[in-house]
């Protein structure tokens, strides 16, 4: 009866050894695990770090940097903007190059626990729902109650057709120099041409057309998935 206590201490450890070594961790650590005497969560290689929260922990190689959620709340959500990005990734976070000009700057906010990762010179553009990338030749109109960001032209009303008057103009792809009510539309860049698309204030465009951004994401490639 005695030995019953040493008995369930070695069971405990040697459960604690397994689950507190493994569990929480990128899967992408777990295939390369060198040894138990690694510096992050037990896991990764000596040059790597350990990031993330208590809900989701990411091991970022040497020389990476990690841009995701700390708050330790169950809802998160981020991306790379238009850019797979540097080694392992999850809604929780992803690892990225801080010296590529494509991947270079992260955004976080832990209220509403969203993130982004945009290419040097883009500013970010924040919404209730998620965060986008407005690049150089765009500025950031999107409102606190706004669920999508909005990056429109920053084309000068000098440039625009008179007809406009005070309202802005977008550059279509399509249309060429068109007037619009930034209260129902705006101008945004489509994937993958980079071009100027006039669309919907809700929509994003994406192969050459607009689509209900609330509804599907568009990939790298101009297609789109549902969310």
């Amino acid at each position: 009866m005695k030995n019953i206590p040493f008995k369930l201490f070695l069971m405990l450890s040697f459960f604690c050894l397994v689950h507190c070594q493994v569990n929480g961790v990128n899967e992408d650590c777990l295939e390369d695990c060198p040894t138990s005497n690694s510096t992050c969560c037990n896991c990764c290689d000596g040059g790597s770090t350990c990031n993330g929260d208590l809900i989701q922990r990411l091991c970022c190689p040497a020389g990476a940097a990690f841009c995701g959620c700390l708050s330790d709340r169950a809802f998160c959500s981020g991306y790379v903007y238009e850019s797979n990005g540097m080694g392992s990734k999850s809604p929780f976070g992803t690892c990225f190059d801080p010296s590529d000009p494509k991947t270079s700057k992260c955004d976080y906010e832990p209220a509403p626990n969203l993130w982004i990762v945009c290419p040097l010179n883009f500013t970010s553009c924040k919404s209730r729902s998620f965060f986008s990338c407005c690049s150089p030749s765009e500025e950031c109109t999107t409102t606190v109650s706004d669920d999508i960001p909005h990056c429109n032209s920053k084309i000068p009303n000098s440039e625009c057709p008179e007809s406009c008057g005070n309202q802005p103009c977008c550059d279509d792809q399509r249309l060429g120099l068109t007037c619009y009510n930034p209260h129902t539309h705006h101008c945004v860049k489509d994937v993958p041409s980079g071009l100027d698309t006039l669309c919907g204030i809700k929509d994003g465009a994406c192969g050459h057309w607009c689509y209900d951004a609330t509804a599907y994401a568009c990939n790298n490639d101009g297609t789109l998935r549902h969310l």
